[in-house]
């Protein structure tokens, strides 16, 4: 199918793993719990009532995939239960949250050591670079950054800076003109079928699945983890694996 010299990775449950893989109600959970702003609302049901209600809206709201910033939907969560605060506790509270929210997340954060192995290995031939959806503006960067592995990265792309959260297109195509290369050059990474395999394979991109759990056997482009990867990507078969 003809050579490729980059590597696209998406990060979450790709490059960095979840001690705890979060429901919806875990996300509410690690912003309210400890944030010092718990009193503002009856309780976390209530809280939890207003972070589903909010996130309801602005999927109605807004376009299919369209990406906010964390911080726009606690302040709506505030905003329902108190409207005519003043700003300056508004953002005192959103702030709160976001803090709380993202030390507890971090805290779950890490990287495992095959993955290390493998990057160490792979950006000795090809360019690599990381398409995320992320809504904590920079928290891609610095994930990378405190596990040890984001000097193997070129460039990282999220869709909290893009506006744009795959699998829309629009977060594609910027990594390619960050890149300056063509789908066809570009091997695309991941764990998500439709962010990360049909997505970016629609546009071109050769795609590879990583499937852990073995719940996509009917792909035939996929590889359990990241030695069967590097293995696909050894040398003499640079660029050939699919």
């Amino acid at each position: 199918m003809g050579d490729f010299q980059w590597i696209f990775f998406d990060c979450m449950e790709t490059l960095v793993d979840l001690t705890q893989l979060p429901a919806q109600k875990d996300y509410a959970l690690w912003a309210f719990q400890g944030s010092g702003r718990e009193d503002f609302w009856e309780g976390f049901e209530e809280f939890f009532c207003h972070y589903q209600l909010v996130k309801k809206t602005m999927g109605e709201e807004f376009p299919q995939f369209q990406e906010h910033e964390i911080s726009r939907g606690f302040e709506r969560v505030i905003r329902l239960k108190a409207p005519d605060a003043p700003g300056a506790r508004i953002s005192a509270i959103r702030d709160g949250l976001c803090r709380n929210f993202w030390t507890n997340y971090v805290a779950k954060c890490y990287v495992q050591d095959e993955v290390k192995m493998v990057l160490r290995q792979l950006v000795q031939d090809y360019q690599l670079g990381v398409v995320s959806n992320f809504t904590v503006m920079n928290g891609i960067e610095e994930l990378l950054k405190k596990n040890g592995i984001d000097q193997y990265f070129r460039f990282v792309i999220t869709s909290v800076k893009e506006g744009w959260r795959k699998p829309h297109p629009r977060i594609y195509q910027a990594a390619l003109e960050r890149a300056r290369v063509a789908p066809e050059s570009v091997l695309f990474v991941g764990d998500d079928f439709e962010c990360d395999y049909a997505g970016p394979g629609r546009l071109g991109f050769r795609t590879l699945l990583l499937d852990r759990s073995d719940r996509f056997l009917h792909v035939p482009a996929r590889v359990r983890n990241f030695p069967e990867l590097l293995a696909l990507a050894k040398p003499g078969e640079k660029g050939r694996m699919l």
